[in-house]
């Protein structure tokens, strides 16, 4: 009974120096890091006079999207109001509207 208690306690202190080192080796190689497979990349577009954001964001979505979604990530990305557009500036727009 004995050496059955020490194998598996041997076998569970191996198990978990496995486990440690892989999660290291993982964090170390940037395996670990959520963002990796997340990068938003972005088109940018300068403002025309008479453009407003919705116009923008419709132009970007397509015939199926949400053009409220599209308008809410753009503001987002530029860190602004809807109503903060003019004519000249450069807005970030996300891709995968």
């Amino acid at each position: 009974m004995v050496r059955l208690r020490s194998r598996l306690l041997v076998s569970l202190v191996a198990a978990l120096i496995l486990i440690g080192m892989t999660f290291t080796f993982n964090t170390i190689m940037g395996l670990n890091d959520a963002n990796s497979d997340t990068q938003v990349t972005y088109d940018t577009v300068v403002v025309a006079a008479g453009d407003t954001l919705w116009d923008i964001a419709k132009d970007y979505v397509g015939s199926n999207g949400d053009i409220r979604y599209a308008v809410y990530e753009i503001c987002n990305a530029n860190d602004i109001q809807a109503d903060q557009v003019y004519a000249g500036q450069e807005l970030l727009i996300p891709e995968n509207l």
